[in-house]
């Protein structure tokens, strides 16, 4: 078994590149290292073809929604718990690949999903070399990434990367905490049908966090289920 993920840089440095979904909202970007990253979070109501994305009342690990904090959306029931602290679009993860399914996903190298066309989902590795520009012997500082407002932090030096990662969540010991959807991708081989060699690539749904313990940030990805609904960052090809 090997472990892949296709690494897709930028061709060009972002400058003042903006990005528009199919509904019209504009994105801002942010050049991190050789990678473009869209500065806001995706709000799109459809992909990019115009396929609506319905608005979520349950939970669901098959069925492709979005939900949204308000009376309808039962959004706390969603995410094991945990409370809901802002108002834009989060996802499950079958509208963020846009495959329904249930364990794994059959992709291509990389994974467009709900992004604008030219776009694509961050896989680990993605997340990984972000993370990574920013260490400081040996240590991820998560307040780079962070807007210190929404936290409630006002000591240090916050958001050097220009990223602006707000709060999405609280749970039970009150960390706040912002997840998005990535990917991790594993190549299968298979020689069992007569000696022939198949290849199979098949997509594990993972998470990217930030989480605030009294201002003491920290980042993790980690393997979630089908059914949390988080924050969707596109990349650029």
């Amino acid at each position: 078994m090997l472990l892949v993920c296709l690494q897709v840089n930028a061709q060009e440095p972002c400058g003042k590149l903006t990005v528009k979904d199919y509904d019209g909202n504009v994105y801002h970007t942010v050049q991190i290292g050789q990678q473009c990253w869209m500065k806001e979070n995706l709000q799109t109501t459809h992909y990019a073809n115009g396929t609506e994305i319905p608005l979520g009342r349950e939970a669901s690990a098959n069925i492709p929604y979005r939900y949204r904090l308000n009376k309808e959306s039962k959004i706390d029931d969603v995410n094991d718990g945990m409370q809901v602290v802002t108002n834009e679009f989060l996802y499950n993860w079958a509208a963020v690949v846009n495959i329904s399914g249930y364990e794994r996903y059959v992709t291509p190298f990389s994974v467009q999903g709900i992004c604008p066309n030219g776009w694509h989902m961050p896989c680990k590795r993605d997340w990984e070399i972000m993370f990574n520009y920013y260490v400081e012997g040996g240590r991820k500082d998560g307040k780079d990434f962070a807007d210190p407002i929404q936290w409630g932090c006002f000591n240090g030096n916050f958001n050097s990367t220009g990223l602006s990662i707000l709060p999405s969540m609280k749970n039970s010991r009150g960390e706040l905490l912002a997840f998005f959807w990535s990917y991790d991708e594993e190549e299968f081989y298979d020689s069992s049908g007569g000696g022939v060699m198949t290849f199979t690539r098949e997509v594990w749904r993972q998470c990217a966090g930030l989480i605030s313990r009294d201002c003491f940030f920290y980042v993790d990805i980690e393997t979630t289920s089908p059914e949390t609904c988080m924050s969707v960052r596109c990349i650029k090809d």
